[in-house]
């Protein structure tokens, strides 16, 4: 997986290459990681609906094949900047990129 960020207006857009496992639809493997990367660590604890959880979720698109690799494909990602703290590149690429490198897509 690498990435590398973006921002346009109140989104910050990460594209990312990644390798799903045999089996895995390359459109399922990216929504796990939007989901993963974004809201899926904490929406469980928020079921009273008192968060506009569907706001904060990354949306992913403009899913493709590396030429040349047919295991391996690229994504954009589309983050709400306001799931992050302002002014806060640590927390940006933490948040984005610091729990992923593990995920078994």
């Amino acid at each position: 997986m690498g990435s590398f960020l973006q921002s346009k207006g109140n989104r910050s857009i990460s594209p990312f290459s990644y390798d799903p496992q045999e089996g895995v639809d390359s459109v399922e493997a990216v929504a796990a990681l939007a989901r993963e990367s974004s809201t899926a660590t904490w929406t469980v604890v928020w079921t009273d609906l008192l968060t506009a959880c569907d706001l904060y979720r990354a949306k992913a698109f403009r899913v493709t094949h590396v030429p040349g690799n047919d295991g391996t494909f690229f994504a954009m990602i589309a983050y709400d900047i306001d799931l992050f703290e302002e002014g806060s590149l640590a927390n940006l690429t933490a948040s984005i990129i610091g729990n992923i490198f593990g995920l078994k897509l």
